[in-house]
Formats: C-alpha cells, sequence, structure tokens
C-alpha cells in the first residue's frame, strides 16, 4: 500500500509535465497530419491538372462562323425573294410545281384560285378576271416585262437573265429591251458609237517637223520630215526622217504610220530675214492634213499647231477605252471612224465614218441625241 501511494503522489507531483508531454505529442502528430494533408492534396492538384492538359479533344476545332457566313448569302436572299419557276399557260399543273394564286374575291371563302379563273369553284362567285400581264407585268422586277421575257425564252421569274447577254453582241438583254432590238439576234442591235462618251482631251504638239523639199523630174516636190512615233517593230518611241511625195500619206512607203498626209508644197511661201547676210529670202511651207484637219508647216520651224488625244470610254463589251492619237482612224465594231473636230473644254468630240458619211458628236454623258 506504502508503495502504491508512492507512485500516485509521484505522478500527481509531475502531472503538470505530464500533462505538457502529451500535449505536446498531440499537437506534433496534428502538425504532422496537416502537413501530410496538404501536400497530398497538392500532388493531387498537380496529377489532376496535368491529366487536363493532357486531353485532347475528340474532334477538331472548326472554322470561325463569321468566314462561312458568305456561303448562306445566296441563299437567304433566296429566301427573301424565292425564284419561282416560270408560269407556262400551256402546262398542266405538276407535282411540287407553283403555281401563281389570287384570292376569291368572296371573303368567307378566300379560295386560291388561278388568276384566269372566271368562277369560283367552292362558292361558285363570279371572279374578276383580268390578264395575268395586268396583275403581275413584271413579275421578277428586273425591267423586263414578263410578255417580252416569254417571247425571247427568258424566266420572268428570274431577275438575272436581264443582265446576260443572250446572243453575246456586247449588249445585255435589258438594254436590248430599251433600245426596241433582238436579244437572239447578234447583228440587231443598236450602234456601238452611241454608247460611246469623252473621258479627256489632252491638246499636244504636232509630232512633224518640215525639214526641206526638192523638185522631182516631174515638177511635183518631195518633201523631208522629222517624225516623232512609236517604232512598228520595236514598238517603242523613235524619232524618224520621213520622205514624201506630194499628195502621199506621210511614212507610207517606210512603213511608219503617221496618219499624215502631204497635201502640197507652197514654194516662196513666207519671208523671212537670213541672219547671216540680213537679207529677205522666201522659204516654202508644207501643207499636210490629217482626217478633216489641215495644218501649215514652215521650214525648220516647230508647229506652232496643236493636235489632240483624245480617250473614250466604251459602255459595252469589255467596257475599255479607246485612245485617239489626233486624226489616226479608230474602229468601233465593224465601222472606221476618224475624229473631225475636238473640243479640250466642253469635251465635245465629233467623229466621221467615211464609209456611210455619217458623223456622231461624242460629248461626256455619251452621244448628243
Amino acid at each position: 500500500m506504502a508503495s502504491n501511494n508512492g507512485f500516485g503522489s509521484a505522478l500527481l507531483g509531475h502531472y503538470d509535465k505530464l500533462v505538457a508531454v502529451v500535449g505536446l505529442v498531440f499537437l506534433g502528430l496534428a502538425a504532422f497530419l496537416f502537413v501530410g494533408g496538404r501536400a497530398a492534396t497538392e500532388s493531387e492538384a498537380q496529377n489532376f491538372k496535368g491529366k487536363i492538359k493532357k486531353l485532347v479533344p475528340a474532334n477538331p476545332e472548326v472554322a470561325g462562323v463569321a468566314s462561312r457566313v458568305d456561303a448562306y448569302a445566296v441563299p437567304l436572299s433566296r429566301v427573301s425573294k424565292p425564284l419561282q419557276i416560270a408560269n407556262d399557260r400551256t402546262r398542266k399543273v405538276g407535282f411540287f410545281v407553283p403555281e401563281m394564286r389570287i384570292w376569291c374575291v368572296r371573303n368567307d371563302c378566300r379560295f386560291p384560285l388561278g388568276p384566269e379563273w372566271k368562277k369560283c369553284p367552292i362558292c361558285n362567285t363570279e371572279q374578276d378576271v383580268r390578264p395575268i400581264e395586268a396583275i403581275n407585268a413584271d413579275s421578277d422586277g428586273d425591267g423586263l416585262p414578263d410578255e417580252w421575257e416569254r417571247k425571247y425564252g427568258l424566266n420572268p421569274q428570274d431577275p438575272a437573265d436581264a443582265e446576260l447577254d443572250s446572243d453575246e453582241d456586247g449588249f445585255t438583254n435589258l438594254q436590248e429591251f430599251k433600245d426596241g432590238t433582238d436579244p437572239l439576234e447578234a447583228k440587231s442591235h443598236k450602234d456601238f458609237v452611241t454608247l460611246l462618251r469623252v473621258v479627256k482631251v489632252e491638246a499636244t504638239i504636232l509630232p512633224l517637223k518640215f525639214t526641206g523639199a526638192s523638185r522631182m523630174p516631174n515638177g511635183k516636190f518631195k518633201c523631208t520630215f522629222n517624225y516623232a512615233g512609236v517604232n512598228p517593230v520595236s514598238k517603242r518611241a523613235e524619232s524618224f526622217t520621213l520622205w514624201v511625195n506630194e499628195g502621199d500619206p506621210i511614212g507610207k512607203s517606210q512603213g511608219v504610220e503617221t496618219g499624215f498626209i502631204l497635201v502640197k508644197l507652197n514654194e516662196d511661201a513666207e519671208e523671212v530675214v537670213n541672219k547671216s547676210t540680213g537679207m529677205r529670202v522666201k522659204v516654202p511651207t508644207a501643207t499636210v492634213s490629217r482626217g478633216d484637219k489641215t495644218f501649215t508647216l514652215s521650214q525648220d520651224k516647230v508647229a506652232n499647231d496643236t493636235d489632240y488625244i483624245i480617250t473614250l470610254a466604251k459602255d459595252f463589251g469589255d467596257n475599255g477605252e479607246i485612245t485617239i492619237d489626233g486624226g489616226k482612224d479608230f474602229k468601233v465594231g465593224e465601222k472606221v471612224y476618224h475624229v473631225v473636230k475636238a473640243d479640250k473644254d466642253t469635251l465635245n468630240v465629233v467623229i466621221r465614218c467615211d464609209a456611210d458619211k455619217s458623223e456622231v458628236t461624242l460629248t461626256r454623258d455619251g452621244a448628243a441625241k
């Protein structure tokens, strides 16, 4: 008993220390569990993130929707204004073929009827019958009447055929309708020249310089000219010395197209002062022409006369441009024309076709009426 009491007394004597030790052990164990649990949690989180990164989509990424919207532009336009099959009155109604319908005039019936039905088959009410052209003269709104489109094999329900060129003559079906020509006949169209308009008129110095003349045995003169033009072989700008008899095209015998003709030599036509002697001497002048315009050139002097470079726009075919250098001939369709007169201020140009003696005045807005 004494021993037991002694052990109990010893425990009581160190009780506070024992409690402190047990508390420290508990706190250490708790800290160990907390740190270990946190480390395990972070490891699991890292493993989870790694697995997420390794995941591959079952399907590849699709392209942006915006890049594909354009493909639906045409179908969407057809939703607002659907293309209809042409109304052929000689055809029997077929399966899934839309037909034009109007409502019965009787309000409590409103049965869909054909536009030319005289009586409703449901209520037997007489209908206000009008010709189909009066009901819908231009079904597709393309500027071509339905009756005209049917006449030339076009679709009254398709607006695109107004801009087509059925006979490939350079004029659209809409142009042919407005001009009253046959859209299926390539030779039936408005004169191409009426679809030209003036873009610009530039004044230029004549590319010719009269340098000399000599009388030939037949009494006529052969004259010499310097010409700045394009080499027909190299296609480059060059200077040429050309010899020509009176009445002949300048440059023709040497394969150079100048567009000028030597009309005549005017011997002793002009008086000048000789700088060496101080005496007055007579020198010749050459009269040249291009188209209907004539020019007088003094020997060894740069021409004071001006010519023109004219640019015309074509409102047909490729809608390109025609550049006319002075009075040179140019072709429009099957006709050959040359410039008679040009005004760079008003942009009015008069052209002539020698084949039929016709003249046309072109303006910035097209051919004058």
